[in-house]
Order: C-alpha cells, then sequence, then structure tokens
C-alpha cells in the first residue's frame, strides 16, 4: 500500500535496495518479486428501489523480474494473471542511465499518476488514474541536501488514459516530485491527451489532467495522504466512468494509523473519496466514497497480511426523478508478498 507508483526510471536505484530475491548471471543479476492475492467481496446494492445481494471472489498473481544488463542499463518486465482477464504482460521496458542522475525509459511501463489506494478495493481516485503505457520517459534525481530529494520527467506515451489503444494518439506530461525526510513527499504533474471521440461524430477530443498528490508523515505513528485530479476535456467531452464527461473533479484523503496495541503489526485507515463530473448532454453527478480498512500480519512475517474493508458508496441519481443509490461492501483480502 503506497501512495505513488513507482516511477520506472528508478529502477536502478530501487533493484538495489528493494528486499527481493537476486540470482547472479555472469553479466550482472536477475531479481524476482511479487504477490499472490485472494478477495472476496460481499456487497449489498440499493438503487433506491430494491437492494440485491452479491458475493465476488477473485485472485490475482503477478511476478516481476529484472536482469541489470550492466552498470547503467536494466531490462524489467511483469507477468500477471488476474482470473478470467488471463495471463498478461503489464509491464516490459528498459532503463538506461546515459548520464548523471539522468536517465531513460522505453516500452511499456507504469504511469506517474498519484493516488490515495490505501484500501482493498480502491476508491475513485483509482479512475482517473489511467492505463499502463507504451512510450518515452526521460527522469532526473538530485539530491537537495541530506535529507531531501528532487526528481523531474518529461514523457510522450501512448494514450494515457485512453483504453482504446488502436487510434495511435499521443499523449506528452510532465512532472515533478519533491521528498523529505522530515514530513513526506509531495508531487504534481501535468497531462494533454488527444482522444478520438465517435460521439462527437470522430472530432478529436483535447484532454487535460492534473495531477496533485502528497503524504505527510509528522506526526508519530499517523501517515496522511491526499489525491486531487482535474480533467478538462472541453466542449466534446471524454470516456470517463463508461460515460461521456465534459469536466471532471476528484478528491481522496487518507488517515492511517499504525500503533494499534496487538501482538503482530497492524494498521487501521480511514479514507474518503469524492468525484464530480459535468456529462455531455446530461445533469452532472456527484458520488462519495468512505472505507475503513484494517491490516494486520498475524505471523509478524512482513510478507504475509490481511486485510478487512467497510466501503459504503453513495451514488447520486444519473437520471431525471431517478433515486440515489448507495452501495455497502465488506471484503477480506489474503496476501502473500515473494520476496
Amino acid at each position: 500500500m503506497r501512495l505513488t507508483k513507482l516511477v520506472p526510471a528508478l529502477a536502478l536505484v530501487a533493484a538495489v535496495a528493494a528486499p527481493s530475491a537476486a540470482i547472479e548471471l555472469a553479466d550482472g543479476a536477475l531479481t524476482i518479486s511479487g504477490d499472490v492475492e485472494f478477495s472476496a467481496d460481499f456487497t449489498q446494492d440499493d438503487d433506491g428501489k430494491e437492494t440485491e445481494s452479491n458475493t465476488t471472489f477473485a485472485h490475482d498473481v503477478d511476478l516481476s523480474f529484472t536482469y541489470r544488463v550492466g552498470d547503467d542499463v536494466e531490462a524489467s518486465f511483469e507477468i500477471e494473471e488476474a482470473g478470467e482477464s488471463g495471463v498478461k504482460m503489464s509491464s516490459a521496458y528498459l532503463t538506461w542511465g546515459f548520464a548523471d542522475n539522468v536517465s531513460l525509459t522505453v516500452g511499456k511501463f507504469g504511469n506517474w499518476l498519484g493516488d490515495t489506494d490505501q484500501t482493498i478495493n480502491g476508491d475513485f481516485s483509482d479512475s482517473a488514474s489511467g492505463n499502463d503505457v507504451h512510450g518515452f520517459q526521460v527522469d532526473y534525481s538530485m539530491d537537495i541536501d541530506e535529507a531531501s530529494s528532487l526528481h523531474l520527467f518529461a514523457a510522450v506515451t501512448e494514450d494515457i488514459f485512453d483504453s482504446d489503444k488502436s487510434n495511435g494518439d499521443l499523449a506528452a506530461a510532465v512532472g515533478a516530485i519533491y521528498a523529505n525526510d522530515a514530513f513526506g513527499e509531495v508531487a504534481a504533474n501535468i497531462n494533454l491527451e488527444t482522444q478520438d471521440n465517435s460521439s462527437a461524430g470522430d472530432k478529436d477530443s483535447q484532454l487535460m489532467v492534473v495531477n496533485v498528490y502528497g503524504t505527510i508523515d509528522v506526526v508519530e505513528d499517523w501517515t496522511f495522504g491526499a489525491a486531487f485530479y482535474y480533467m478538462d476535456g472541453s466542449e466534446i467531452g471524454y470516456q470517463f466512468l463508461d460515460e461521456t464527461a465534459e469536466t471532471t473533479i476528484v478528491a481522496s484523503a487518507y488517515a492511517t494509523y499504525s500503533a494499534i496495541p496487538t501482538s503482530f503489526p497492524s494498521e487501521a485507515t480511514l479514507q474518503i473519496s469524492y468525484v464530480d463530473y459535468d456529462r455531455i448532454g446530461a445533469d452532472g453527478v456527484a458520488d462519495l466514497m468512505i472505507q475503513g480498512a484494517y491490516f494486520f500480519k498475524p505471523t509478524s512475517n512482513n510478507n504475509f497480511t490481511i486485510g478487512t474493508e467497510i466501503q459504503y458508496v453513495d451514488r447520486e441519481e444519473r437520471s431525471a426523478g431517478g433515486d440515489s443509490e448507495g452501495d455497502l461492501t465488506f471484503s477480506l483480502k489474503f496476501s502473500a508478498a515473494i520476496p
């Protein structure tokens, strides 16, 4: 459970520090890591007229491989299997540190957008956090002093937010991450993307996304985090939550307490997220999600975690005269990391 996704170009540093198994080969080291997860969701859906109960079981398995080609080059890929979606290559990229503190990443990799996914099922910030991307990313990292650092990046990729990868549209992004041992980290990025929009006569939609996120660790045993997205798709709109939206605001925040008096490591999180978006040709929608999660390691082994969660979603009516919807979900998750 981390606020930020690992920037691919930081792999040259992360591979050294990560608690992963390393196999020494002739020309370098092969690092292997991954996890196995199983979850169960028990949901009551209330559409304002009737209540329906559903039970869902899911699993996820992924393995990550990183091979150090040389002092300045690494090759990485990740294999993932998640239920009916089958086995897929979720990432495959090369990272080349071609100058001091500067690196180039090429291939398919996770994007740089930050969310507040500290729970089992994620929150509304997940819906705005985009896709894994194919493309190029240049990164620059520097230590400001002994306690703080700055990371800058620029990227040109295929669509970040459009799930249809067949149109050949490009996207560009720039961003920065500032980290300080005294309080945590803050980050911001700006993303521009062109999307084909068949609902607007195949006209192109120009999408701009501003993302700001951060964590604060100034209070002992507490961690606070927040994320904010502003998405503007001009008058044509863009696809968001299976609808055509014009503008979207997503905000989320959480507080995690880790000094629970148990005989094993555990932590509790309260997370709130909110989404408000204007739909093309329809009324706007505003939804609220509240989540309470508890994660514990019953064997005191950091590689095995059990999580529980209660989630309530208040969904505004989608049509004139409709009723608001309320979904209540209880979740249970087992996770084992492959070190």
